[in-house]
């Protein structure tokens, strides 16, 4: 259970492959598309990226309308 944990989460937050332990490819294009029914503190838009292969646009950013608290690198 714990390398499963391990692949999602360097997956899911640090977009790296648990296949190929290499960072996935960068998103080809961004969208802002509406959100539906946005509850209270959340986005009512949200920011979507491509991917280069599929083509499938797939949210870049959580529902909840804050900011990050970590400094960036």
């Amino acid at each position: 259970a714990k390398f499963s944990a391990y692949n999602y989460h360097m997956q899911y937050f640090h977009r790296i492959a648990a296949s190929t332990a290499r960072p996935f490819s960068p998103h080809i294009a961004f969208r802002t598309t509406p959100r539906q029914r946005p509850g209270n503190l959340e986005r009512t838009y949200m920011l979507e990226g491509r991917y280069h292969r599929c083509a499938f646009w797939a949210p870049v950013q959580g529902v909840k309308d804050a900011n990050a608290k970590v400094k960036e690198l």
